[in-house]
């Protein structure tokens, strides 16, 4: 079954003795005793997992989305377009027979357009946002502070 030279076998079988117990260690490894929980991991694990704070969090970043999209109609827009049209076209002519005419049109426009007076409509929209990120915010940090409250009082009931 085996073949070579009985030093080769005998370091083929080293080898995997030392293969198996690397990784009998490595299992060990893996099954150790768990920590246990710290007040910090607690924390940590609720704020990462918990839907009240994953729903401010996602407030905070429409508002965010919302702010730029209300401070972007500052800025002017530039419209590119590019049409292209291929058309045959035949025509009779009496006495001359049919003659084929070939269009190639290709037409390309640029537009720039800059909102100058809009009755303070942009300034009042980009406020409305910064205000309703200011209250995103706040309303994240609350969710945050209440969950942080409510970890640290049941982690301290269980000791």
């Amino acid at each position: 079954m085996w073949k070579g030279k009985p030093e080769v076998m005998w370091k083929r079988a080293v080898w995997w003795c030392a293969l198996w117990l690397a990784t009998a260690a490595v299992a060990q490894e893996s099954v150790s005793v768990p920590q246990p929980l710290t007040l910090r991991d607690a924390i940590r694990i609720a704020l990462q997992r918990h839907p009240s704070v994953a729903v401010a969090r996602n407030q905070v970043e429409q508002a965010r989305a919302r702010r730029m999209l209300a401070e972007s109609r500052y800025f002017p827009t530039l419209s590119p377009s590019v049409s292209y049209v291929n058309q045959q076209t035949r025509t009779a002519l009496p006495g001359f027979g049919t003659r084929v005419g070939k269009i190639d049109e290709t037409r390309s426009d640029v537009a720039l357009r800059q909102t100058i007076f809009d009755s303070g409509q942009r300034d009042i929209a980009a406020a409305q946002a910064r205000r309703s990120l200011e209250a995103a915010e706040q309303a994240y940090r609350d969710a945050v502070q209440q969950k942080v409250l409510s970890v640290t009082t049941a982690y301290y009931e269980l000791l």
